[in-house]
């Protein structure tokens, strides 16, 4: 049943299962395109590459900027510019935030790879997506507001000995461009989240390092 919270509002053209048909599309493209990126190719070189494989893969258009972010930048948020000449290194991390519409519907995927033998490069990697899926049963278990899952998720990657970035809080998805019935953040959803609806997204920080990690996905 669709919600009857305004901020839960669809376009006439939302198609739920087109939507998660995008969604399961581009979560293998993300995972195609870093098994493409390596040691020694630049940021903006990703971010071209990324652009590539969605257009030959029949995604109609990006709905917001690619991102490939290498090392030290895994800590910008979707808004803080990166250096484009920026090199992935031989022991390094990366993340991608990838942004399409497949058949009319937005599709949000993202998650960070590590590259070399850095054990705590890897460890980040998985923590974030270890966080995403206990935070992700938090909601599948009802009972949970946008609100609720983001203090819930802030007090998990404490235990796990990082540092949550709580400027990254999920958003909705729709029909493109879900623009138009209003773009409220997950973490500010006063209610029990809908499926098919929002994209629950983490970033956490090592406590001492400067780097991070980022992972993101349809809750549905």
């Amino acid at each position: 049943m669709r919600s009857c919270h305004p901020l839960e509002t669809v376009g006439t053209a939302y198609h739920r299962i087109n939507l998660r048909e995008g969604q399961n599309r581009l979560r293998v493209l993300v995972h195609d395109l870093a098994s493409r990126i390596e040691p020694g190719m630049r940021e903006d070189d990703a971010r071209h590459l990324a652009n590539e494989l969605m257009l030959a893969a029949g995604f109609e258009r990006r709905w917001h900027p690619s991102l490939v972010r290498f090392g030290e930048a895994t800590l910008c948020t979707f808004l803080q510019p990166s250096r484009p000449d920026r090199v992935l290194q031989d022991d390094d991390l990366f993340f991608i935030d990838l942004g399409a519409v497949w058949k009319g519907q937005e599709a949000d995927a993202g998650a960070t790879f590590a590259v070399g033998r850095d054990s705590e490069h890897n460890a980040i990697a998985s923590a974030v997506q270890t966080l995403w899926h206990e935070v992700a049963a938090l909601w599948a278990s009802g009972g949970f507001s946008g609100q609720q899952l983001y203090q819930a998720a802030q007090q998990l990657a404490h235990t796990k000995g990082y540092r949550l970035n709580l400027e990254i809080q999920g958003h909705r998805v729709s029909d493109y461009p879900h623009s138009a019935q209003g773009t409220p953040d997950l973490g500010a959803f006063p209610e029990q989240p809908s499926s098919d609806l929002w994209i629950l997204e983490m970033q956490i920080a090592h406590p001492q390092r400067p780097f991070g990690a980022f992972y993101e996905d349809l809750l549905t």
